[in-house]
């Protein structure tokens, strides 16, 4: 028995490339309505072998996700879904489950990095006007940890909008009311060139600045030969200030990347972890420093012969 569901490439009998083909034709057509949901295509599946299991199931009798199935496409994503209209959601849901996609939907709108993690989604759709932080709020959360394709949908159509949310890290902009046939084909876009056979190999991230190498995906920074392992929030602070080297990153910037609800956080708590990356920084005996600019944040400061030394062609 082959079985569809756990596993996201697919095993088939020798001689199924024929019946797939001839199956996929009539599925399609209009000449043969019956098969986009017909007792016929099941049987061949009975005899070809195939079970399905687990969320797949639930898809099995949708001519589409045999279509997609038996052309060997990997349909085991994850997408979440965060809009707050529980009768878009459930839509958004139906609609990307048809396809072979799992979906989940957020349901607690204060957690949102959390489910993110939790389902361990390859895509985000997200709305902009949601409870308590909007979508660019959630937006840079994400992104900071996730390089994932991310796809805002909004009955927000000014240009201003769709300018933000490319400005806070989205892939793409969906206006509402929308054609769930472009939202699908837009998913499948963005999945192709994140994992697919437009997809880049996979690399390490790294941030290099001031003579420093940083690894966020290690908590680790590097000077010279020297290394120091380092707390996620002390990662997120280097990162930001390293990404920005030489200019300021203001207080309130800091804190919203370093915590989900900065409103609650003492103003001494980012001191405390200032503190301690310029204390690992000695460690690391890094020519670089991070300074304080009263009123206006801090900076991640170079000496200048160091500057014009790197500038300097060889």
């Amino acid at each position: 028995m082959r079985r569809i569901g756990n596993s996201p490439k697919l095993a088939w009998p020798q001689d199924w490339k024929a019946d797939a083909a001839r199956l996929d034709e009539r599925s399609q057509s209009d000449e043969f309505p019956e098969y986009r949901n017909d007792s016929s295509l099941f049987a061949w599946e009975k005899q070809a072998g195939v079970v399905y299991t687990g969320k797949s199931a639930k898809s099995a009798g949708t001519a589409a996700f045999r279509q997609t199935s038996i052309r060997g496409e990997s349909n085991m994503y994850t997408i979440l879904i965060v809009e707050d209209d529980p009768k878009i959601a459930e839509l958004l849901r139906a609609n990307i489950e048809k396809y072979g996609y799992f979906a989940k939907v957020a349901d607690d709108f204060e957690r949102i990095v959390e489910t993110f993690r939790e389902s361990g989604a390859q895509l985000v759709l997200l709305d902009v006007n949601l409870p308590k932080y909007d979508g660019f709020y959630w937006c840079r959360q994400i992104r900071s940890e996730s390089v994932c394709p991310i796809l805002f949908i909004s009955a927000r159509d000014g240009q201003m909008d769709q300018v933000m949310a490319l400005e806070n890290g989205a892939d793409d902009y969906i206006t509402k009311p929308f054609h769930y046939e472009i939202v699908l084909a837009k998913i499948r876009s963005h999945l192709r060139r994140a994992y697919g056979e437009y997809a880049a190999g996979p690399e390490e991230k790294k941030v290099e600045a001031g003579g420093l190498l940083l690894y966020p995906e290690r908590l680790s920074l590097v000077c010279g030969e020297r290394s120091a392992e380092l707390s996620q929030k002390e990662t997120l602070l280097i990162d930001a200030l390293m990404r920005r080297e030489g200019r300021v990153v203001g207080r309130d910037r800091l804190l919203g990347l370093m915590w989900e609800d900065h409103h609650f956080i003492d103003d001494n708590t980012l001191n405390v972890y200032v503190a301690r990356m310029r204390k690992k920084l000695k460690e690391l005996d890094a020519t670089a420093s991070i300074e304080v600019v009263r009123g206006a944040g801090y900076v991640l400061s170079v000496p200048d012969s160091e500057k014009n030394e790197a500038g300097r062609e060889p």
